[in-house]
């Protein structure tokens, strides 16, 4: 696992910055942005090092040393001379430089290594816990930030096919055999999955009864806009167990009406804040029933408009105890051409509201309510080596097939419901096609990101994943403009974390236990 750059020793920062030239000509931006980056929380600068995950607090000659190093434009020389201007301690530096393993990055050819392929082999072969189904491809309603709307060419429009209770049940059939025997989770997807409702009653019903055959667990679970919610889906929703329901609210009215919308464009929000209601009330008489919401985070930005969104919800008066909703920027690509711009890419409003709540909170559960802690838990859980390591995943990327695996309204398999077109893992009938898994969804893609990755201090903390990667042609070419949104939103989040870990670690206990190889 360690780099072969950690048998390097520097005596003097000559000798660093030799190193640095040298790795630079082996990047694709012949650059050394990629041995790591100077972020602050506001108030401390620290320095996250690529090759070791570690974090260090810099002062300010620190700071200026590094930045020194990492443009290179001088010579080991005059480098040198400009440490000693900066009055820093060399041998000290070096000292501990030496000691963390620090400033060597990382090389890598690919995303994969044998290790890693042995493993997927072997998860694939245990079964998955997670079967999505497809109900239905079409909606009601047409939210102008959909990722199946007509402005978004990644994806298939809205159609109008429906999934048959015999292909629902073939694909419950196949999760019984292929999947974990103690426990699965079924969820369903559209569209609006309360379209095809008699095929969704039809399928829990199949679900329950084969659970009770082998004494297994199932959990439900779908995502809905409401606005088809009606008495007889509530009555039989009331004697589900282990339902969990989120719910599409965008806030209230004027915020909610302004993209949520019918097809004709009419809003939404009085048919949905009604049957949201209704919905609510189930907790009442079943207490194994979840209900949340979610929020898409829209133009026009500010801190005003998020706290207006939060107010919102936490003001509603019959919302049940067991209840968290979340809010979140729009997926990129997903926003229709006029909204397109700047601003969006680089709003901060959301983040700088998330950071202020979290201060406020008094524990990390408190935290996780307001479900923005996704990003602070990545940072917390990554693996810190003790020398610099080559190891680099895929990325975000789930290993397709193994947790979760989604049926389409045709019974072919994807490795999730956001992937849209992408290259088929095989279908309901003949199983998973483990040539395709390997061919499209790890060598190629490995082929085409690995010399980004290479190149880029995020790498090892990214999110992006196949959805924004993976086209009905295989891998998509890469967009810059992914990766650039991925390192400034991991220079933000390693900011509020490491404040957070700063003023207020108790808050953070419950993470508190880093992984170091």
């Amino acid at each position: 696992m360690n780099s072969e750059n950690s048998l390097v020793l520097f005596k003097t920062v000559k000798d660093l910055y030799r190193y640095v030239e040298d790795y630079s000509k082996s990047k694709v931006s012949k650059t050394a942005n990629s041995l790591g980056v100077i972020f602050t929380d506001g108030e401390v600068n620290y320095w996250y090092d690529s090759g070791t995950s570690k974090v260090v607090e810099l002062d300010d000659k620190t700071c200026e040393f590094i930045k020194l190093l990492q443009t290179y434009d001088l010579n080991p020389e005059k480098f040198e001379q400009a440490v000693e201007m900066l009055g820093i301690d060399e041998e000290e530096l070096i000292t501990f430089i030496n000691r963390e393993d620090l400033f060597k990055g990382f090389k890598i050819k690919n995303l994969h290594s044998s290790e890693f392929l042995k493993f997927v082999h072997n998860q694939i072969q245990q079964g998955c816990t997670q079967l999505i189904i497809e109900l239905t491809q079409a909606c009601n309603m047409r939210c102008k930030y959909c990722i199946y709307n007509d402005t978004y060419s990644g994806n298939r429009n809205f159609g109008n096919k429906n999934i048959s209770l015999e292909d629902a049940k073939s694909a419950i059939d196949y999760i019984f055999a292929e999947g974990d025997k103690n426990e699965i989770d079924i969820t369903f997807y559209g569209g609006e999955p309360l379209i095809n409702f008699e095929v969704l009653k039809g399928a829990i019903e199949y679900s329950i009864s084969k659970s009770k055959l082998d004494d297994r667990k199932v959990n439900f679970s779908f995502t809905t806009n409401l606005t088809l919610l009606n008495d007889e889906m509530i009555n039989f929703f009331k004697g589900v167990n282990n339902l969990s329901i989120m719910c599409s609210i965008d806030g209230p009215r004027e915020i909610h009406d302004e993209y949520r919308v019918y097809k004709g464009g009419k809003g939404t929000f009085n048919d949905v804040i009604n049957n949201f209601e209704k919905l609510c009330s189930i907790s009442s008489v079943n207490d194994t029933f979840h209900v949340s919401v979610n929020s898409v985070y829209m133009p026009p930005y500010s801190i005003e408009k998020v706290e207006k969104i939060d107010s919102f919800f936490k003001n509603i008066p019959y919302i049940p105890k067991k209840f968290d909703y979340q809010i979140g920027y729009p997926s990129l690509d997903t926003l229709p051409e006029y909204l397109i711009d700047d601003i969006y890419y680089e709003d901060q409003t959301l983040r700088h509201w998330q950071q202020r709540k979290a201060v406020l909170c008094n524990t990390f559960d408190e935290i996780h309510q307001t479900s923005f802690t996704d990003p602070y838990v990545k940072i917390h859980s990554r693996p810190i080596t003790k020398r610099a390591s080559n190891k680099v995943s895929l990325n975000g990327c789930c290993v397709a097939g193994f947790r979760r695996l989604y049926v389409t309204v045709d019974g072919n398999i994807l490795p999730c419901e956001r992937v849209g077109f992408a290259p088929s893992l095989g279908n309901i009938h003949s199983g998973i096609d483990l040539d395709s898994l390997f061919t499209n969804y790890i060598f190629k893609f490995s082929d085409a990101w690995a010399p980004y990755c290479n190149d880029c201090w995020s790498a090892k903390l990214c999110s992006a994943c196949y959805v924004d990667r993976v086209s009905g042609d295989g891998i998509n070419q890469p967009d810059m403009a992914i990766c650039e949104y991925e390192r400034q939103s991991n220079l933000i989040y390693l900011g509020q974390y490491h404040y957070l870990l700063r003023v207020a670690p108790e808050k953070l206990e419950s993470l508190n236990e880093d992984i170091v190889i």
